[in-house]
Parts: C-alpha cells; sequence; structure tokens
C-alpha cells in the first residue's frame, strides 16, 4: 500500500511540474493557420494556402484509425454537398507510401464513396507543422485562415460539436 501512495505521489509531483499547455496539437483555436504542403492521391503538390479564403475542415486519418474511417464517412454523409465549406482527408499513413499502398488507399475511398479530396501527408509536413499527435484529428479553418475548430479524438461529442461549429 506504501509503494502505490508513493508512486501516486511521485506522478502527482510529474503533473505539477509539467507545462500545462503539453498537447497532442500546437495549432490552438484563434491561431493562424500555417501553410503547409501535402500531396494529392494522384502525388500532385497541393498548398493549404490554396484553399485561401475558404472555410477548410481537415480530418488528420490514417486507414489502420477505426474512428478515423468513422469520421470520414460522417463528413461524406454530412458535408460532402456543401457550397460554404471545403472538407479535406489529409492521410498520415506513414511516409515513403508505397505504390500498393496507395492503391489500396485508392480502394478505401471507394467502398467509403469519399466524394472529397484526400490528401497524402507523405512528407509528414502538416504534422509537424502542428503537432498532431493523435488520430483522428480535425481542424477547421475559416475564411480568413483562423483556426474556429481543433480536436483529437472523433466520438458522438465531437460529432455534435463539429456539427455546431460548421
Amino acid at each position: 500500500m506504501r509503494i502505490s501512495f508513493r508512486v501516486a505521489l511521485a506522478l502527482a509531483a510529474l503533473a505539477l511540474w509539467l507545462p500545462a499547455s503539453a498537447s497532442a496539437l500546437s495549432i490552438k483555436v484563434g491561431q493562424k493557420m500555417p501553410n503547409f504542403t501535402v500531396y494529392d492521391i494522384e502525388g500532385n503538390k497541393v498548398n493549404f494556402s490554396d484553399f485561401k479564403g475558404k472555410v477548410v475542415m481537415m480530418a488528420f486519418w490514417a486507414s489502420w484509425c477505426p474512428r478515423c474511417m468513422d469520421e470520414l464517412v460522417f463528413l461524406q454523409k454530412n458535408y460532402s454537398d456543401s457550397e460554404d465549406l471545403v472538407v479535406l482527408a489529409i492521410n498520415q499513413e506513414t511516409r515513403m507510401l508505397a505504390p500498393q499502398h496507395v492503391e489500396k488507399l485508392k480502394g478505401d475511398i471507394k467502398q467509403m464513396a469519399l466524394t472529397f479530396p484526400v490528401l497524402l501527408d507523405k512528407d509528414f509536413d502538416a504534422y509537424k507543422q502542428l503537432s498532431i499527435a493523435a488520430l483522428p484529428t480535425s481542424i477547421v479553418v475559416d475564411r480568413d485562415g483562423k483556426v474556429i475548430y481543433a480536436a483529437t479524438t472523433y466520438y458522438a461529442d465531437t460529432a455534435k460539436s463539429l456539427n455546431e461549429t460548421l
């Protein structure tokens, strides 16, 4: 029992010592979204700045993440036809994607019937700039390029807050 108390005390002291701002995501609501480069599924470069002046919903995902797939289906169902919103599914599967893996992703996209752009963060440019450490991660940017929503994970509550934001 004493050892457990000491461990708990040490963990509490460590929590007080660590910075309060530690997060799985460095970009915060109200901040300007930095530019980053990703690639479309065919390998063409796409810069975030290409979407300047538009409301952009970014869903960072990987095919091995079931909650990510749930979020993509949710976004397709609810926002794919919106004229006021650009939905971008930004895959952070891995660096150096093999052609066979890209073909698998194309199959996943077809199976989920996604109609919005699916982009590959194959150089991890967005990952590094935004410090994305959890998937799924959702970020919404307004027409002025400011973040109005940023969350890691996807649950029913996240879907509700995304609906309210969008």
